[in-house]
């Protein structure tokens, strides 16, 4: 059935433009992502990385997690292919981390989390990471940063698609299907994929006497979706845009190697609805957006376990936009949100409502050479006392292409529902986690000249700073030596380090050649023990390497490009002590990639090697990663021939 609905709404989609006159012009709608344009227009200060567009085509079929590992700099705390994966940004957790889908938070209010693997690259036309504490203008969740996930209007007038066809040896079949339609003041876009993976890979198990090598046998998945967005113009001051997700998931988790025969399902189902007006006037813009997301979960094993939960989270937020003077802007606007949440474990369904009230005012006082940028935001939830969340960020261009940027902030995160409702063991009186976070970093940045015989070493360094501490850390932890564990508010955290980026490009012969190099060094130690006596105290956190790096390296001539990602992954600690911990690794990937034209249409090859040299590594404890394994993959790109 889910199949055929599939094929029925493709089929719809693709006659519905078969039979559609072609544009008479080539204007189409303005190229801009208006729910992110908060994040760009009051971000100064904080350090956001753009992933490349290469990339992210080249690994359409893969989710966030996977993309986001070799290519934004992250540590993603991965269970292996597509199974599960989260972010830990600035040695936060997952639930420090928030992920915004065109403006909209997409944490689940359950466990506070929203689980990479679930998000196909496919559906993100530009994906970003914002660094550094950002609930003044995010609210819960961004105490480490965010992860924009963005979706544009079609950039090319008529009508274009784009088929995709993936395969892998570890026995990974997708398909992948993108069509667009645009017109002076239309653009819609539909994208769907499908994706059967027996994820039959080797692994080395260290459990047992020589690490012999095996294979994964229960960590098969099957998962769909589709995304659909529609944005269209009124005159010149209405703008609107809809947008609908639907995804089904199906995967086995497999079990850890220090189980016995153990067998798990996971089934996720989600159904996400947004929209968006848009009024402006020559000094005021005014946007009313509003979304609904509805998510299910059901876990099964073998020990006759089958449990349900369910999640219904309902947003709407007006904003406005005031630019009365020439560098000048104030944005202010309010956000209600209402979640219920029922599960197995609840002895009652669960609910919250919250309003926020947000402010923030930016002065440019030179053209592109000085930002100031002050932000603010207060939450209300009945029976919780949340911390008013303000901040301040600077870009100051001294000179040409050299920019000194800092930030200042306080951010907090609410207790999930799990953490307050979960039977046994949810504690009602938990506090949201907060604290301050600052960073100062010094950035060049060169505009690309490709025109020109040239050798840019340094088209783009950073160099950065950072410090935050974190009071009321939400841990788990046994009641009383019971088989009962109960979250508490018992940690404060303290974290700090450098961040670094060195990204450059060369003319060889008739080929560019382009590198981005990046290395962090991140110290998260626990500063309040739990009394006297506590041996995590001034340790490092667990799962929190010190030193991580990695390289990009690409070579492209004329329809041709070969590329290398390196991961370095640092000494990864499992016990509060540090008496435990896993070792540093190294893995590699090179691919191959061609892009012929056949009918004057674009074509292209992709083949890639995972982990070249067979690593044997572990990213969480007794969860081994695949050995070496092929990727390879197909699209044919086609579009239609335009009118002179």
């Amino acid at each position: 059935m889910r199949k055929g609905i599939l094929f029925f709404l493709l089929w719809q989609f693709t006659t519905a433009f078969a039979f559609a006159e072609e544009p008479d012009t080539l204007i189409t709608l303005q190229e801009v992502s208006v729910t992110a344009r908060r994040q760009l227009d009051f971000g100064a200060g904080h350090t956001t990385h753009t992933l490349d567009s290469v990339a992210l085509q080249r690994n359409s079929d893969q989710d966030l997690g996977f993309l986001l590992s070799r290519h934004g700099g992250l540590f993603i705390k991965s269970y292996g292919p597509g199974i599960l994966a989260s972010p830990a940004l600035r040695g936060g957790q997952a639930g420090q981390t928030a992920m915004i889908w065109n403006g909209f938070n997409l944490q689940s209010p359950m466990n506070g989390q929203m689980e990479l693997s679930l998000l196909p690259a496919l559906f993100a036309d530009e994906v970003q990471v914002q660094y550094g504490g950002g609930s003044a203008l995010w609210g819960s969740g961004a105490m480490g940063g965010a992860i924009f996930i963005n979706n544009h209007p079609s950039r090319e007038p008529g009508f274009s698609g784009t088929l995709a066809l993936t395969t892998g040896s570890i026995g990974d079949f997708g398909q992948q299907l993108k069509l667009s339609y645009a017109r002076p003041r239309f653009s819609t876009t539909l994208r769907s994929f499908h994706r059967n993976a027996r994820n039959e890979y080797r692994y080395a198990n260290p459990n047992l006497a020589g690490s012999p090598v095996e294979t994964q046998e229960l960590a098969s998945i099957e998962q769909a979706g589709i995304l659909h967005d529609t944005w269209f113009q009124l005159g010149n001051n209405h703008r609107f845009d809809f947008k609908w997700w639907w995804q089904d998931s199906d995967r086995n988790i497999p079990p850890s190697l220090d189980m016995d025969y153990y067998e798990s399902r996971q089934k996720d189902k989600s159904l996400r609805l947004s929209g968006q007006y848009q009024f402006s006037l020559p000094e005021i813009l005014i946007m009313i957006r509003g979304a609904r997301f509805e998510d299910q979960l059901n876990f099964s094993d073998n020990l006759e376990y089958d449990g349900d939960s369910q999640s219904i989270v309902n947003t709407g937020e007006a904003e406005a936009r005031w630019n009365p003077l020439k560098g000048l802007i104030f944005n202010g606007g309010v956000n209600v949100r209402k979640s219920t949440a029922n599960a197995l474990e609840y002895e009652e369904e669960q609910g919250r409502n919250s309003l926020a009230i947000f402010a923030s005012a930016k002065w440019e006082a030179k053209e592109d050479q000085l930002e100031l940028v002050m932000s603010g935001r207060q939450e209300f939830v009945r029976e919780r006392e949340i911390p008013f969340a303000p901040s301040l960020g600077i870009a100051w261009k001294p000179i040409q292409n050299w920019t000194l940027k800092g930030n200042a902030g306080y951010s907090y995160l609410l207790p999930s529902m799990n953490d307050l409702y979960w039977s046994p063991g949810g504690n009602p009186d938990l506090k949201p986690e907060q604290g301050w976070s600052g960073e100062i970093r010094l950035e060049r940045l060169k505009q690309r000249n490709t025109s020109a015989k040239v050798f840019s070493v340094f088209e783009h360094l950073s160099l950065g700073a950072y410090q935050r501490r974190i009071r009321n850390w939400i841990i788990w932890l046994p009641v009383d030596d019971t088989w009962i564990w109960m979250p508490q508010n018992r940690l404060e955290v303290r974290s700090y380090g450098l961040e670094s980026r060195w990204a450059g490009y060369g003319k060889l012969g008739q080929g560019m050649l382009e590198w981005n190099l990046r290395y962090d060094l991140t110290i998260a130690e626990n500063s309040k023990g739990m009394d006297a006596d506590d041996p995590s105290l001034g340790k490092q956190l667990t799962y929190v390497p010190k030193h991580r790096g990695g390289i990009n390296l690409s070579f492209s001539i004329k329809n041709l490009s070969i590329f290398y990602n390196h991961e370095m992954g640092g000494k990864r600690y499992t016990s509060s002590d540090n008496s435990q911990w896993l070792p540093s690794y190294h893995t590699g990937d090179i691919g191959l990639s061609w892009k012929p034209r056949i009918f004057n249409q674009q074509m292209g090859l992709n083949l890639t090697v995972e982990n070249l040299w067979n690593t044997r590594y572990q990213i969480i404890d007794n969860r081994p990663m695949p050995l070496r394994y092929v990727r390879a993959g197909m699209y044919f790109r086609f579009s239609q021939k335009q009118k002179a």
